[in-house]
C-alpha cells in the first residue's frame, strides 16, 4: 500500500503506523511511535495543524456538531533523508463511549510530485503575466511629438522613441539607414 494509516492519542503521540511509512517516509513503524509530533512536520504544519486541531475541537462542543466529520489537510512532513514530503491527510475522530474524542486516526497520501507540478504551473503564470504586463506597457496611446518624434512618458518628459521603448519592454535598437532617406540625404549632399 502506498498511503500510510496511522492513530494518535490526544498528546500527538503516534499509537499506530502502517508498515508503508518506511516507503514513503523511511522511518520504520517503531521509529515513528519514538518520534515527537515537532519532528514529523515542518513548524508551517505544526501550526497548521495545531489551529485545525483546536477548531474542530470547538466545534466538537456544538451541539450540532457533526461527530462523524473528517477532515483533508496538506501537511509537509520531514523525510528521514531530511528532505520534505507533501502529504495530504484525511482525518477522523476516535471517540469513547461517552462521544468524546480521545485520538485521531487517518491515512496519508504523498502528494509531492503534485504540488511540485503545481508550483512548476505558478511559475510559468507568473512569468507569463510579467510578459503581459510589458506588453500592456506599450499599449495605449502614446503622445508623439509630430516634428521631432520623441514620446511623453506618463510624468510629462519628452524621450527619444528608442529610449521610451527600451525603458518600457525588452526591444533594443540598431540604426540603419532606409533607402528613400539614403535619397534623400544623398541629394542634400550634392551627390547623385
Amino acid at each position: 500500500m502506498a498511503d500510510i494509516v496511522w492513530t494518535l492519542d490526544m498528546d500527538f503521540n503516534t499509537t499506530y503506523v502502517s508498515p508503508s511509512i518506511e516507503k514513503v517516509l523511511g522511518f520504520t513503524p517503531e521509529e515513528r511511535k519514538r518520534q515527537k509530533f515537532e519532528e514529523m512536520v515542518t513548524p508551517e504544519s505544526l501550526e497548521q495543524i495545531m489551529a485545525m486541531f483546536l477548531d474542530k475541537h470547538e466545534r466538537d462542543k456544538m451541539q450540532d456538531a457533526d461527530s462523524d466529520l473528517s477532515i483533508n489537510i496538506e501537511v509537509e512532513y520531514y523525510h528521514k533523508n531530511g528532505s520534505i514530503v507533501w502529504m495530504e491527510n484525511n482525518v477522523k475522530a476516535i471517540r469513547d463511549r461517552s462521544n468524546s474524542i480521545i485520538g485521531m486516526y487517518g491515512a496519508s497520501h504523498d502528494i509531492t510530485d503534485r504540488k511540485k507540478a503545481k508550483n512548476r504551473l505558478r511559475q510559468e503564470r507568473d512569468k507569463l503575466q510579467d510578459a503581459i504586463a510589458k506588453i500592456k506597457q506599450l499599449s495605449g496611446l502614446l503622445p508623439v511629438c509630430a516634428s521631432c518624434k520623441k514620446i511623453r512618458d506618463d510624468k510629462g518628459y519628452w524621450n527619444q522613441i528608442e529610449s521610451y521603448i527600451k525603458d518600457h519592454s525588452d526591444a533594443d535598437f540598431s540604426h540603419s539607414i532606409c533607402p528613400e532617406c539614403a535619397k534623400k540625404h544623398q541629394r542634400g549632399s550634392g551627390k547623385a
